[in-house]
């Protein structure tokens, strides 16, 4: 796990506005193949990296349906490399894009950077960046008109801005200060930063809400929703929604506000609190109630879990009625099965989209689906695939 606790640094300004280095939108192309940090695609603007040293962007044409050469937006110097990017779009199809690059002398993926650079753009094409003050690894946020950016960098509860009119400010404190690196940064076009997170008041685990506008005003809210002040975890999808809870889909649930300025609530619950579901807790007894889910976008979520460790029970997750289905038996033996953590070895075809390997006996099984409606039940150990 990532390192979360944080050191502030003494910040030196970077030049506000950085100009592409290279390359140009001349020749349509398709999206770039990079050999160090694939392309990730934030509304019309792709951003990978050649290299550990390389940042490149590329702008998606509309009218040709095609992506314009790779340019390159930032190049770290001396001992400093970088290894990831985190990233958000003002809208699922515009150019405005804020981007957190993870750097540190040198990059490592097990340590909290402390030499990531913001980048932000209104058009993808101009870009103004700056190092960001001690450890600084979460997503950014950016307002729906492009207007305003904001990054989680050095104290709890600490962000540097961005706005358009006026580049980078100073960084700026919030009131949150619960240490355990799961918060996440949200702007509105107001220019008002909001910190959002887990944190513990009375002895409770709770949704904690800390607000600083430009003039230094703060507000300071909770609701009583447990995220998990060990586990949760907090995104920003945009100004008015969040996203927490656990690492995984099924126990996400959402936050939402209906206009800048409202009240933040629970919108919506995570799957794993859906009606409809059996829960199977950790009785030795049981396989206790746990989840499949495939990368396929729209693709379905599958509950998988035992009462008596002989009858394997399945629940697939309708979104459109946010409810769980009704169960479906997808083993029964005379073995008792348990989860295994073995499924690494197993060598699935593409065509699979859903596998649970469990332990019988002194061997495994294999539930395979590829629709999540149809399972085939296989002995791992006879290579089934």
């Amino acid at each position: 796990m990532r390192r979360v606790s944080v050191a502030v640094f003494v910040l030196a300004l970077v030049a506000p506005v950085l100009l592409l280095l290279d390359g140009s939108p001349a020749q349509a192309q398709g999206l770039a193949s990079y050999r160090f940090l694939t392309a990730e695609v934030f509304g019309s603007v792709a951003v990978g990296m050649p290299d550990e040293r390389t940042v490149r962007v590329q702008h998606f044409d509309a009218a040709t349906q095609s992506w314009d050469a790779p340019s390159t937006v930032y190049r770290s110097r001396g001992r400093v490399t970088c290894g990831a990017i985190e990233g958000r779009s003002s809208s699922p199809t515009g150019p405005g894009v804020a981007l957190l690059v993870e750097c540190d002398t040198p990059y490592a993926e097990d340590q909290a950077p402390a030499h990531s650079i913001a980048l932000v753009s209104r058009d993808g094409r101009t870009w103004s960046h700056r190092r960001l003050p001690g450890e600084a690894y979460r997503a950014p946020a950016i307002s729906p008109s492009a207007t305003y950016a904001a990054w989680l960098a050095g104290a709890n509860g600490e962000y540097v801005e961005w706005s358009a009119a006026g580049g980078f400010l100073a960084p700026a404190q919030t009131s949150y200060h619960y240490d355990q690196g799961m918060e996440t940064p949200v702007v509105d076009d107001t220019g008002t930063v909001t910190v959002i997170g887990p944190e513990e008041t009375g002895g409770a685990c709770v949704v904690g809400i800390h607000t600083r506008d430009l003039a230094g005003a703060g507000t300071h809210t909770t609701l009583p929703e447990d995220p998990g002040c060990t586990e949760g975890d907090f995104e920003n999808v945009d100004a008015l929604t969040v996203l927490a809870g656990g690492s995984e889909r099924a126990t996400q649930f959402t936050l939402a506000r209906n206009a800048v300025g409202a009240p933040w609530a629970v919108t919506r619950a995570a799957p794993a609190d859906a009606p409809g579901l059996v829960r199977w807790g950790t009785n030795p007894k049981r396989i206790q109630t746990h989840f499949l889910y495939s990368a396929r976008p729209g693709s379905a979520m599958v509950a998988i879990g035992s009462e008596d460790r002989h009858h394997v029970m399945a629940q697939v997750f309708d979104q459109a009625t946010w409810t769980w289905g009704s169960q479906t038996q997808l083993y029964s033996g005379t073995r008792r099965c348990d989860e295994s953590y073995d499924a690494g070895y197993v060598d699935l075809p593409t065509s699979v989209l859903y596998v649970d390997v469990l332990k019988c006996g002194i061997g495994h099984i294999a539930l395979v689906s590829r629709d999540a409606a149809t399972w085939t039940v296989r002995d791992v150990h006879r290579n089934p695939f």
